[in-house]
């Protein structure tokens, strides 16, 4: 499932971003395992891959108050990759170029699931 979803992440093309649930369903597997598996990437991985392209859902991240510094990062490398923020200065990516994920693994079954 990993491989599957880092596969996923290095094919979204600069200036382009996709909600992590969309990558998610692409690979059939629950959004949250998703979005687990990518805030477990580490340093080494978040310095070769383009994991800040996987956005939340409509593009819209925590208020500034709940922010944590990972979401700050998320946000800041968005918009040195060329998107622009949202207004008063509170970034939201609902404008960006959405990318879809060409894999479809709806029949997919993953080895760590009962059948």
């Amino acid at each position: 499932m990993r491989a599957a979803l880092l596969d996923l992440v290095v094919q979204i093309p600069a200036g382009r971003v996709t909600e992590i649930g969309t990558l998610a369903e692409a690979l059939n597997m629950p959004a949250r395992h998703a979005a687990y598996m990518l805030s477990a990437l580490t340093e080494d991985e978040r310095a070769l891959l383009p994991w800040y392209r996987a956005v939340p859902k409509a593009g819209r991240f925590p208020a500034k108050a709940k922010r944590k510094p990972v979401h700050v990062q998320h946000i800041n490398r968005l918009l040195e990759d060329g998107h622009k923020a949202g207004d008063a200065g509170d970034p939201e990516f609902t404008q960006a170029a959405y990318w879809s994920p060409p894999t479809d693994h709806a029949n997919t079954i993953w080895a760590d699931e009962e059948t």
